[in-house]
C-alpha cells in the first residue's frame, strides 16, 4: 500500500480548496488504486468528516514530521501555495513541508500549483533552491510555469487544468422559478490588508460595480443571481 500525505491549504473553509481536495484525492485513488492518503488540515475533525480521509493537524509538530517519516510520498498541491503577497510565514510553512520530505529521501511531487507572487529576493532564492530540488512539478497557469522556469531553472515543468475543473457541474436551473442560475464569487482585493480610506472607497465602488453587472445580466438573461462565498471569513464584506 503506498502511503501518501496530502499538503495544501486544506481545513480552513475555503470552498475552492475544498475542492481541490475533493478533486485530488480521487485522482490519487485511480493513479494509486492500493493506497492510503492523509491530508495536513487546519481542521482534521470537518476534514475526516467532510472528505472520509485520515487527517493530521498541520500545526502539530511531531504529527507532521510522523506522518511525513511514515509515507511514501508527499503530494503538494493544487493552489497558490508559493506566495509571499500575505506574508512570508505562510511561504516558510509550505517550503519546510518540502525540505522536511526531500531530507527524508521521500518521493515529492508538486501538482497544479500556482507560484508568486514571491516578491522577496532570498523567499525568491529559498523557494528556487528547493524546486530544483523536486523531480515532478506541475503548474496550473503559464506565469507559474514561467517563474519555475526563470527562477528554478526549471523548462521541464508541465501547465495542467487546475483540479477543480475536471469536476463535472450539470447545467443549473432556479428550482423556484425553471430561470437559469448565475452563480457569482467574488474576492475582496484588499483581504489581508489594512483598510484605509482610499482602500474603503474603491472596495464601495468595487461591490458596486458588481452589483451593477450581475444586475444588468440577470435582466438581459432572466437569470438570478446567487453570490457564492469561497471564504466565509474574507467574503463577508460582500453579503
Amino acid at each position: 500500500m503506498k502511503k501518501i500525505v496530502l499538503a495544501g491549504y486544506y481545513g480552513f473553509g475555503n470552498a475552492g480548496d475544498e475542492l481541490i481536495l475533493r478533486q485530488v484525492s480521487k485522482e490519487l485513488s485511480v493513479r494509486f488504486p492500493d493506497c492510503h492518503v492523509t491530508v495536513l488540515s487546519h481542521d482534521p475533525l470537518f476534514t475526516r468528516k467532510e472528505h472520509g480521509l485520515d487527517s493530521v493537524n498541520r500545526w502539530s509538530v511531531s504529527g507532521v514530521f510522523s506522518a511525513i517519516r511514515q509515507c511514501d510520498l508527499l503530494f503538494f498541491g493544487g493552489g497558490g501555495l508559493l506566495q509571499d503577497k500575505t506574508g512570508n510565514m505562510s511561504l516558510f510553512y509550505y517550503l519546510t513541508l518540502l525540505l522536511i520530505a526531500l531530507s527524508m529521501n521521500k518521493e515529492v511531487e508538486a501538482y497544479a500549483m500556482g507560484i508568486g507572487p514571491i516578491r522577496r529576493k532570498w523567499n525568491r532564492f529559498l523557494a528556487a533552491s528547493i524546486l530544483r530540488r523536486i523531480p515532478r512539478i506541475s503548474v496550473r497557469d503559464q506565469r507559474s510555469q514561467e517563474w519555475v522556469s526563470e527562477f528554478a531553472n526549471r523548462p521541464d515543468v508541465r501547465i495542467v487544468p487546475d483540479p477543480v475543473l475536471g469536476i463535472p457541474l450539470p447545467r443549473k436551473k432556479d428550482s423556484r422559478t425553471g430561470h437559469p442560475l448565475l452563480g457569482v464569487i467574488a474576492r475582496d482585493p484588499f483581504v489581508g490588508k489594512m483598510k484605509s480610506p482610499q482602500a474603503a472607497r474603491e472596495l464601495k465602488l468595487f461591490i458596486d460595480g458588481i452589483s451593477a453587472g450581475c444586475a444588468e445580466f440577470a435582466g438581459k438573461c432572466g437569470a438570478r443571481v446567487c453570490l457564492i462565498p469561497f471564504h466565509q471569513s474574507a467574503d463577508r464584506v460582500f453579503t
